[in-house]
C-alpha cells in the first residue's frame, strides 16, 4: 500500500472488518494497484497477522475455499525485536522492551500479544480446524 497517499497500511485491510466479503470499491482499488490476473499469474493479499485472527481465516476460506496461504516464520527473538521496532512505524511511544516482550503494554495491547503469538506451530496447526487442507498451506522460514 502507498501509505504516503493515505491508503490503508495493509492492502488487504478489507478482510479485517465485519463484512464477509470486501466492498466493491476496495476490490477495484486492489485491482487498480495490481492489475488483473493474467494466465497462470495469481494475485494475493499480504496480511501478516491473518494467522492470528479467526475472523480473517474464516472469511478467506469462505470467500475462496481453494485459497493458498504462504506463511513466513522467523526466529522468535528476531521477530520480537522487529515488532518492537514497529512502535516507531506506528508513531507510538514504546513501552520498555521487557513489557513489550511479556505483553504488559496495556496501552497498546492491540499491536502484539507475543506471549501467545510466538507459538507459531500452534497457530499453524489450528488452520485445519477452519477447513484448510495441508496442500493449501506453504510454510517458509525466514533466516535473518
Amino acid at each position: 500500500a502507498d501509505v504516503a497517499a493515505g491508503e490503508p497500511y495493509f492492502e488487504d485491510a478489507f478482510f479485517i472488518g465485519t463484512n464477509l466479503l470486501p466492498a466493491r470499491r476496495d476490490i477495484e482499488r486492489f485491482r487498480r494497484r495490481h492489475g488483473p490476473a493474467q494466465g497462470s499469474v495469481q494475485i494475493g493479499i499480504k496480511y501478516p497477522h491473518a494467522v492470528f485472527r479467526d475472523s480473517v481465516l474464516r472469511k478467506l476460506f469462505a470467500a475462496n475455499p481453494g485459497v493458498r496461504l504462504i506463511l513466513v516464520v522467523r526466529d522468535p527473538i528476531d521477530w520480537l525485536e522487529s515488532t518492537y521496532r514497529f512502535y516507531d512505524v506506528a508513531e507510538v511511544a514504546p513501552p520498555s522492551f521487557k513489557d513489550h516482550a511479556l505483553g504488559r503494554d496495556s496501552a497498546h495491547r492491540a499491536l502484539r500479544v507475543h506471549s501467545s503469538e510466538v507459538h507459531f506451530s500452534l497457530w499453524i496447526a489450528r488452520l485445519w480446524s477452519f477447513g484448510y487442507q495441508r496442500r493449501q498451506v506453504y510454510l517458509l522460514h525466514q533466516d535473518m
